[in-house]
């Protein structure tokens, strides 16, 4: 049975129609999908527990790459959704996770993690400390680095590895001594050179 001429002509109409009109239709589907909420300024300031402003603390907006600092006076401002959460972190602070629910401005107050400060011990050698009560400057070699020098006096192997500690050998002679300063001349009269202790045991100099 074959197709009348108008019959033909209403198909080939409809199909023209449909070929044109659906990129229109798709376009617009994807374009409603990836449609983002509006983006506002969302400013604040940033306290301790005793209303101090803290500056340098980081603010990310959480699950994109937007962040920023806070100033000298705590103050910030930042890009962000109504919807999404402000995180707040700090060296020596607890992180804290703000939403935002819409608000313009947020003010934060971070609560000190002392656990980061007092639970740090350190070996200073004969003595340990913890970070909060550390007064000095502490350096270490590790015996994996002494090991790989091809030294037979261990002094030889820290030359060059502690910032501050000035270490030169008296002579080129093998087996010969070693002067040792630290940051400089710290005595007029009672010597310079530093207390060795070996495993708890204090070593005179020479």
């Amino acid at each position: 049975m074959k197709k009348s001429p108008k019959c033909f002509c209403r198909t080939s109409w409809f199909l023209l129609l449909y070929i044109l009109l659906v990129p229109f239709f798709t376009h617009k589907m994807q374009a409603g999908h990836s449609l983002e909420p509006p983006q506002s300024t969302i400013s604040g300031t940033v306290t301790d527990t005793s209303g101090n402003p803290l500056a340098g603390v980081n603010i990310v907006v959480e699950s994109k790459h937007i962040g920023t600092i806070s100033e000298l006076d705590g103050s910030f401002t930042i890009q962000a959704s109504p919807g999404d959460v402000l995180i707040f972190s700090m060296v020596g602070f607890k992180t804290l996770s703000v939403p935002i629910s819409g608000r313009d401005e947020i003010v934060v107050s971070l609560e000190e993690d002392v656990t980061q400060l007092g639970e740090v011990v350190l070996n200073a050698g004969y003595y340990t400390v913890t970070e909060r009560e550390r007064t000095g400057n502490i350096s270490k070699v590790v015996a994996s680095e002494i090991e790989k020098q091809p030294v037979s006096n261990p002094l030889a192997a820290l030359q060059g590895r502690m910032s501050g500690v000035n270490i030169t050998q008296t002579s080129g002679l093998p087996g010969a001594g070693f002067n040792i300063q630290i940051r400089g001349r710290n005595s007029i009269g009672a010597g310079n050179d530093p207390l060795y202790i070996v495993n708890g045991v204090p070593f005179a100099s020479g």
